[in-house]
């Protein structure tokens, strides 16, 4: 058998193997058009970060899917709710929130009450898990970025990077 034989002979061989295997994962592989989980829907609260002895605490790392308010609080070392920021790029206090694939970011900007409590209103988000980064300066205190786990509850769909 000559070259051109063997080499046309191994070109054909390799080409129906490939189109075996793509065949076989198209018919056994997964189902990539379904969501393939659930996400939780965590309840409570908890001390989710901390530094320097202050902690970021939402009311809940429960998000609704639909947008609605998101609430937390930053505690100094005393278990007490900080008042006192000195704005940092013109703000008191950034929230950056981000889905875990990169995918969905927001950066937003919150309002304190006269409780403690910093509020604002979510966008719509799609399910999944979400981190959100609080960066501020306190008054005669530490500039910080204490973040905190949250999870959209739903049918999950996984993106790609783009």
């Amino acid at each position: 058998m000559n070259t051109t034989t063997r080499l046309a002979t191994f070109g054909v061989a390799l080409v129906a193997l490939v189109g075996v295997g793509a065949g076989l994962g198209a018919a056994i592989g997964p189902d990539v058009t379904q969501p393939v989980a659930e996400a939780p829907a965590p309840t409570g609260q908890g001390v989710l970060a901390a530094a320097d002895g202050y902690r970021l605490i939402p009311a809940s790392t429960a998000l609704d899917r639909d947008g609605g308010t998101f609430r937390f609080t930053i505690e100094d070392q005393h278990d007490q709710a900080v008042h006192d920021f000195t704005p940092v790029h013109e703000r008191d206090l950034h929230l950056i929130v981000v889905n875990r694939e990169l995918t969905s970011f927001h950066h937003i900007h919150p309002t304190l009450d006269d409780g403690g409590t910093w509020s604002i209103d979510l966008p719509v988000l799609a399910p999944g898990s979400y981190r959100a980064v609080a960066d501020f300066q306190i008054t005669d205190g530490p500039r910080l970025a204490l973040g905190t786990d949250l999870t959209v509850a739903g049918p999950y769909q996984p993106t790609a990077l783009p």
